[in-house]
């Protein structure tokens, strides 16, 4: 868990072990016009959440991200910028063998913020999809990992899938509950049942036609929250919760991170598109009252 935490010493293990992640390197206390291939993905080495990560263009937005981090992080990461989607793929290991739950689509935000707006499941990228899987599982016996869930995230380059980011635990926020709507198996039972009771699971089998999405609703100004209007939205094809984040009188901020997020509409349908397009219509018609 510390290594995962830890971005720089977690890339180097992996880069070591020949597994594909983004050149890297710690930020000094004083910075110098010596990088030369932007723009950089600027962080907190051990950052979560999207807080704080950003874009620098050239040494002056360098500068700026350096200046805004550098207050709240001892340690300031700076990455290559990889061209591509940004996925997740979702897997159960029991006794070490590595048990494919599917792929998350995650939608973020416009530069110079990364902040994750949209979600659906299972994705389809058809061929690709078993080259994610043979990577995670190739990673996970580098590793020598043997029980429970792991979210691995990639950037889908034109070279294939680059690692970004793996965690030893279920993927946060609300995909939890796309895997239970979308998998036969209740994934929950099945990480109790493995450290529990020593039944291990043997196949995960996604649900036919069952496809959901989550789109997350940010305030488009700052402000003080009046009031929600959410009836119309909830009458949408598909719309099957409204989850609200936030109560009347909170200090409302602008999308730069997850803490931003308002409310969550979550759709169905029978794909993963199918859920996310209505998931987006219905977001359209929520409404944001400030004072």
């Amino acid at each position: 868990m510390a290594l995962c935490r830890n971005k720089q010493a977690l890339r180097d293990r992996l880069q070591k072990m020949g597994v594909k992640t983004p050149e890297h390197y710690l930020l000094p206390a004083k910075l110098t016009d010596t990088y030369k291939n932007y723009p950089y993905i600027v962080k907190p080495n051990s950052g979560t959440g999207s807080m704080g990560v950003l874009i620098a263009h050239d040494f002056a937005e360098l500068k700026q991200c350096h200046a805004c981090l550098k207050p709240q992080h001892s340690e300031i990461l700076i990455e290559e910028f990889l061209l591509g989607p940004l996925i997740s793929n979702e897997v159960f290991v029991s006794e070490g063998k590595v048990l494919d739950l599917g792929l998350t689509s995650r939608v973020l935000s416009d530069f110079p913020y990364f902040v994750e707006e949209g979600y659906s499941f299972p994705m389809d990228i058809g061929p690709n999809k078993d080259e994610v899987f043979q990577t995670s599982k190739q990673i996970l016996e580098k590793l020598g990992y043997q029980h429970g869930p792991v979210h691995i995230e990639y950037i889908l380059t034109a070279k294939g899938p680059v690692l970004v980011e793996i965690n030893p635990r279920l993927a946060g926020g609300p995909i939890g509950n796309m895997l239970l709507y979308c998998l036969q198996e209740n994934i929950y039972q099945s990480i109790c049942q493995e450290y529990l009771t020593g039944k291990r699971a043997t196949k995960f089998n996604l649900q036919a036609g069952h496809g959901m999405a989550v789109v997350s609703v940010f305030a488009t100004e700052e402000g003080i929250l009046a009031g929600l209007e959410l009836n119309l939205a909830k009458k949408y094809p598909g719309v099957v919760k409204i989850e609200v984040l936030k109560v009347i009188s909170d200090k409302l901020t602008l999308a730069h991170d997850y803490s931003g997020e308002v409310l969550r509409v979550y759709a169905i349908g029978k794909t993963s598109e199918e859920a996310y397009y209505r998931a987006l219509a219905a977001k359209n018609a929520v409404k944001i009252q400030l004072k």
